[in-house]
């Protein structure tokens, strides 16, 4: 039986999963790879969680989170980077990292996850409506569309 678990990635160890992470979701979003340089860029960013789903101790997808304040939805969790790698997708990993992000803001006292996607990343979009996501196109922004996803059990703090 498969193990599944959630932790922190390492960027130096895990780097050429997270620069194929980011050169894939970016040709796929905005319509080219982002070179090195802009991915190491990208890591360096700080996140509230940074964490990696590891099956049977291999890297096989990604969820960074943070919290973020907007003026139509007030507080809530976003997906900073989301991502299962290729042979992974269609096994239900996308939605036990939507679970886990879920899980994340309901203990931060959030009532919603947002995230954004590429307008025609359409693998992505299905399967965050699948596990909930409504699209808000209020919030889209340049060639990416906003999706919210009401967390239950959750109080606003």
């Amino acid at each position: 039986m498969a193990h599944l678990v959630f932790r922190p990635y390492d960027i130096l160890a895990d780097r050429d999963f997270l620069h194929a992470a980011h050169r894939e979701t970016s040709a796929i979003t905005f319509g080219a790879p982002f070179d090195d340089a802009k991915i190491d860029s990208e890591l360096a960013r700080a996140f509230e969680v940074r964490e990696g789903l590891f099956l049977d101790g291999a890297l096989v997808g990604l969820c960074d989170l943070d919290r973020r304040s907007t003026e139509n939805l007030g507080d809530c969790g976003y997906v900073q980077f989301f991502y299962i790698a290729p042979a992974y997708r269609k096994a239900g990993l996308g939605g036990r990292l939507i679970l886990h992000a879920a899980d994340w803001c309901r203990r931060k006292g959030l009532c919603r996850l947002l995230l954004c996607t590429g307008k025609t990343n359409v693998a992505a979009q299905r399967c965050y409506e699948k596990y909930g996501f409504i699209r808000l196109p209020a919030l889209d922004r340049g060639g990416e569309w906003a999706y919210v996803r009401e967390v239950d059990g959750a109080e606003n703090t």
